[in-house]
């Protein structure tokens, strides 16, 4: 035991902490309490945190001794813009309001940076802090970034902003995707559309005009050189935002934007005594009563105050109003004022029956916590936003501020407490925290991970932290068989569920990858059946949970006979493309005829609790018709079309690429016209494999089963085996998710003959593999010949996986063999080189092991993935086609000789690596969120298997388009009717005067 602490403390020593500053301008307590448990618990794991705030805390917690506040609190609330209580509740004012605030925080801003404080803080050498902590609805905020020469995170205490999404590259689209100035989200008409059209080029207007002003002003304080806040957006690394995917409408976003909603919940504080004993002797129950903190209740129109105290006053129910001045000089028994309660513990007391709110995000989800109903009355910002969805959720009413009386009210109070049994909205308030609440990391431990954690990040800790983090951890290590005990009793507790899982591609390097996970479940006590043409158990003995149907010869049969006709020597292009498009129909449907699978087919429709199908096989879906369980897609490589559109991922030819692209950088204008031509070609293709597959689902379960278009809808949630660096950073909705790695096993010893003979290698080797689904056999005659006098010639040791017993031009330093452990093999320090086509599962292995790679791309996947190569620096890439001798030998000595291509493939390991869970932890915490969950629809894109049609709005764009033409059709005919009736009258004065 004194070894391991001895060893804990020295491990820890070597770390070392960040100095962080964070900037946080807005006046408002709201805000301001959503920073803070971030900052406090960097601060509390030893990092040096300096926070410029308008609220400091003022805490003695000696946990707290390097937490520096600077106190900017009256400058910045002294500032004030009256006019904007003139737009309250007014939702056609939302420009205005944006406009108003906009200036509002710049000047406060501005007068921020006149502080003795913050120009002592600017003063500071560039290189002084390792990160920027920035709120990101200040803009100008971002020249700390220029000044000091760190990373920066962006947080905001809302959902994202329509320049925050624009910044980080989330996809905007004005009434299909969310963002928090939103008022109306669903169900809109065209007229609806066309207002949400007009308020989103309100705020984007705003933002444009501010964002000069703002530019203006930075050059009035840090000179004509600093850069204008489009180029201070590029130093933006990550953006947290204070909401939850499904609040937020499953907008699609990449790996940099983190959701920490629910991060500043505090229930420590206590009721007064006074409060408790009110709220325990309520006979009939509570309603609760707040504007939260930026809306002042002096500044609220006197009538609204009116109907709320008359309806409060004749209410059964008894009252807790906030107020910040008591304008009621005389009220009811039954109603209790306070300028301030602990909102949070108040919420939870049992008693609570109601809370009318102005509809702020920290009050939301408060009350989503405490599972109390809301009516929301919004009057200005966010607050539309989320009173639509308090609506949308059926956790409660939404009512306007402009329209309100008393009947309005009472009827709403009836609703949530009394009478309305057809909506439960108790009930909806606790099913939604539930799904909210379910997440593999609580919201303060995501957003402390991906702050501390990331490799601009160095963590040094003071020697007492390092003290207290030791007796910690030893602390842990007492209880641990205890802690086992707990988990083994909670696992045999847990309800297990019924699995069907189908993965029909007949390909060794595809069913390897779904292998992990499977096995896994079954550890964790589900039971599988499997669909695999190949089966990881011998017959018979596989686990007791886990049933194998083995589909190997009739599937690789299908797949022979479709590969020989495609590369048959008078297969057109086209004809070989369609061919290998419907080689996963001809597969299932052999499948399909399996006696075995057959009768699982014929079990009752809710015998199985989740279903696990192959993303690439679309007419899998078809089991979705048969049973009634949600469904898990998973890949055994990155996205394909058909995905993009299944799950409302945004595509993009150029900048969203799919894996089977391939180019996808630095793409010339001829290179983007032959994608467009790929795309037309691959829908084509697509639409007619379609109907297949169609066909082939109602040969086998009847002509009423749905569509696949139809049938798509069913899909809960997407496993793509790749990681989002790999995909290029596409943002993507909460249903996707990433578990590239997934495959990654123990490392084994390699075969001793196999060991000796790398050992016994003097200049190293290259090991070269061409994959399980490319044959060597099918090779040109040329390329046998490049490769065989290449590799022979080589100074090099060569490792070659071949079909064949013999290469054209044997030699003493080539061992040939049909299969090597490669995993493995790639780990031996000998390796030098991995030449490979490109597949993805052994990009992985070898970017695991620090091997560079040379790739030359045969089909599917592989191009993309060898232009990854080129991008990250980690190999080179030859074209099969233009492959020689000189070449291959320049790239072999060029990738093995130049150390950049080893250090960056570490580098890229790295960082890949650095994720909060492990692949396969990940993918097995979802699948039993979809089973605990019953699925995951609450978490699908709204642009989710929606048609271009319905995507690009050409309902409204033709409307808008005849509106036009109409206007413009008005204008000719009246000036045409003007200029008519000008001449007519000069005539007449010209007969007049003759």
């Amino acid at each position: 035991m004194r070894i391991i602490f001895f060893f804990i403390l020295i491990n820890l020593y070597n770390i070392k902490t960040a100095r962080i500053l964070a900037v946080f301008p807005t006046p408002s307590i709201s805000h301001q309490i959503v920073f803070r448990p971030l900052t406090q618990a960097l601060s509390r794991r030893g990092h040096e945190v300096t926070v410029v705030t308008t609220d400091p805390v003022n805490s003695k917690d000696p946990g707290l001794f390097n937490l520096i506040e600077i106190d900017l609190h009256n400058i910045s609330y002294n500032s004030t813009n009256r006019n904007v209580y003139e737009t309250y509740g007014k939702q056609e004012s939302m420009y205005t309001q944006i406009f108003m605030f906009a200036n509002l925080l710049t000047n406060i801003f501005e007068e921020q940076l006149k502080t003795k404080e913050v120009q002592n803080l600017l003063k500071k050498n560039e290189n002084y802090y390792d990160l920027l902590i920035l709120e990101a609805c200040i803009r100008p905020a971002l020249v700390f970034s220029h000044i000091f020469k760190a990373p920066v995170i962006q947080i905001s205490s809302l959902g994202g902003m329509l320049f925050n999404y624009e910044a980080l590259g989330v996809p905007i689209h004005p009434t299909v995707y969310f963002t928090t100035m939103r008022q109306n989200l669903y169900d809109l008409s065209v007229w609806d559309k066309m207002m949400e059209l007009k308020v989103f080029l309100q705020v984007y207007f705003a933002h444009f005009i501010c964002e000069h002003l703002q530019n203006v002003m930075l050059s009035k304080y840090f000179g004509s050189n600093v850069p204008r806040i489009d180029e201070l957006n590029n130093n933006i690394h990550m953006l947290f935002l204070a909401t939850n995917p499904i609040w937020a409408g499953n907008t699609p976003v990449p790996p940099s934007v983190i959701f920490i909603g629910r991060i500043h919940e505090n229930t420590d504080e206590q009721l007064s005594e006074d409060l408790k004993y009110f709220l325990d002797n309520s006979k009939n129950g509570v309603i609760y009563a707040s504007f939260g903190s930026n809306v002042k209740t002096n500044e609220v129109s006197a009538k609204i105050t009116r109907v709320l105290a008359q309806v409060f006053t004749k209410s059964s129910l008894n009252v807790i109003w906030k107020l910040d001045q008591n304008e009621l000089s005389n009220h009811s028994d039954n109603i209790k004022i306070m300028k301030w309660f602990p909102q949070a513990t108040l919420l939870r007391h049992p008693n609570i029956k109601v809370f009318i709110t102005q509809g702020g995000l920290q009050s939301t989800d408060e009350a989503i916590s405490a599972g109390v109903p809301l009516i929301g009355i919004p009057i200005l910002a966010d607050q539309w936003y989320n009173t639509e969805q308090y609506v949308h959720f059926n956790i409660g009413v939404k009512l306007r501020y402009d329209t309100l009386n008393e009947e309005q009210l009472q009827e709403s109070i009836n609703r949530l407490t009394l009478y309305d049994r057809s909506v439960n909205y108790r009930k909806n308030v606790v099913k939604l925290r539930q799904q909210i609440l379910d997440q593999p990391q609580k919201p303060l431990e995501r957003a402390i991970w991906w702050t501390a954690n990331k490799s601009w990040m160095s963590l040094e800790l003071e020697l007492l932290f390092f003290l207290s983090v030791a007796l910690l951890i030893l602390y842990v290590m007492v209880f641990t068989m205890l802690l086992i005990f707990i988990f083994v009793i909670y696992i045999s507790s847990t309800q297990c569920a019924r699995i069907l899982a189908v993965f029909p591609t007949p390909s060794i390097s595809h069913q390897i990858v779904f292998r992990p996970l499977t096995q896994e479940l079954a550890r964790r006590g589900h039971e599988l059946i499997i669909l695999t043409p190949n089966p990881a158990f011998p017959k018979g003995q596989a686990p007791k949970n886990i049933i194998e149907i083995d589909v190997h010869n009739e599937s690789y049969a299908v797949k022979n006979q479709t590969t020989k006709e495609a590369y048959e020597k008078d297969t057109s292009s086209l004809k070989k493309v369609e061919l290998l498009s419907q080689l996963f129909v001809r597969v299932f449907r052999v499948q399909l005829e399996n006696e075995e699978f057959r009768a699982i087919l014929k079990l009752d429709k809710d015998y199985f609790d989740l279903l696990l199908v192959e993303a690439c096989v679309t007419p899998t879906l078809g089991l979705s018709h048969i049973f009634k369980a949600p469904v898990i897609q998973v890949s055994s490589m990155g996205a394909l079309m058909s995905n993009y559109e299944a799950l409302g991922i945004p595509m993009h030819l150029f900048f969203f690429p799919s894996s089977v692209r391939k180019r996808s950088h630095n793409l010339s204008l001829t290179e983007k016209l032959s994608t467009l031509v790929e795309f037309a070609v691959s829908k084509y293709v697509m639409r007619k494999t379609r109907n297949l597959e169609n066909n082939l689902l109602r040969e086998h379960f009847g002509d009423n089963i749905p569509s696949l278009d139809e049938l798509t809808n069913n899909i809960d949630m997407l496993f793509l085996n790749t990681n989002p660096l790999w995909a290029n950073n596409y943002p993507v909705p909460s249903n996707v998710i990433f578990v590239g790695g997934m495959l990654q096993n123990a490392r084994k010893d390699l075969p001793k003959d196999l060991e000796a003979w790398l050992n016994s290698s003097k200049n190293g080797v290259i090991y070269v593999s061409f994959g399980s689904n490319v044959s060597n056999k099918t090779f040109s005659h040329k390329t046998k010949h490049v490769l065989s006098n290449v590799l022979s010639n080589s100074p090099y040791d060569v490792l070659l996986k071949w079909d064949e017993d013999v290469l054209i031009k044997e030699s003493k330093n080539i061992r040939i063999g049909k299969w090597f452990p490669q995993s493995d093999l790639l780990y031996h320090s000998k390796i030098k080189l991995f030449i490979t086509q490109g597949g993805l599962q052994s990009t992985d292995e070898a970017i695991a092991a620090g091997v560079p790679m040379i790739g030359i791309p045969i089909f599917v996947d592989q191009a993309y993935n060898t232009e990854q190569y080129e991008h990250f620096n980690i190999g080179a890439r030859l074209n099969y086609n233009e492959l020689t001798e000189e070449k291959l030998k320049e790239t072999i000595d060029t990738v093995i000789e130049d150390e950049k291509y080893r250090n960056n493939i570490i580098k890229l390991r790295k960082i890949i690596n650095d994720q909060p869970q492990s692949p396969l932890d990940k993918a097995v915490w979802w699948t039993e969120y979809v089973i605990r969950n019953n699925g995951a629809q609450h978490l699908k894109s709204p642009t989710a298997n929606i048609s271009w049609i319905k995507y690009l709005e050409i309902e409204l764009v033709a409307t808008l388009t005849i509106i036009l033409l109409s206007f413009i059709i008005f204008l000719i005919l009246t000036v045409k009717f003007l200029v008519r009736l000008t001449i007519g009258m000069f005539r007449k004065l010209k007969v007049k005067r003759d």
